[in-house]
């Protein structure tokens, strides 16, 4: 075995077992259980969604100069935009 097949397969896996970690902190599990979280409990103290935070108040505020404009948005048909469309509705 080569010097440089040696490095490539050790870069290879090191790049595999980071992204295997990177996938897992995006999921919306907890961290002491695998019970999946509700909407509700991820959203943080800052959230744009809770009233009364310094991030619901700017969008509220930028979002003036789109009042009464309609807003048309072209997506993919992939499951994550389902998901948007679903938060958007509501």
């Amino acid at each position: 075995m080569k010097r440089r097949d040696v490095l490539r397969l050790g870069t290879s896996a090191a790049l595999g077992w980071s992204a295997t970690y990177a996938l897992k902190a995006c999921s919306r599990f907890s961290s002491s259980s695998s019970v999946k979280l509700s909407l509700e409990e991820t959203r943080g103290l800052e959230s744009a969604s809770v009233i009364g935070t310094d991030a619901y108040h700017f969008l509220k505020d930028v979002g003036k100069t789109f009042s009464g404009m309609t807003i048309r948005l072209i997506t993919e048909d992939v499951p994550s935009a389902q998901v948007a469309w679903k938060l958007v509705q509501e």
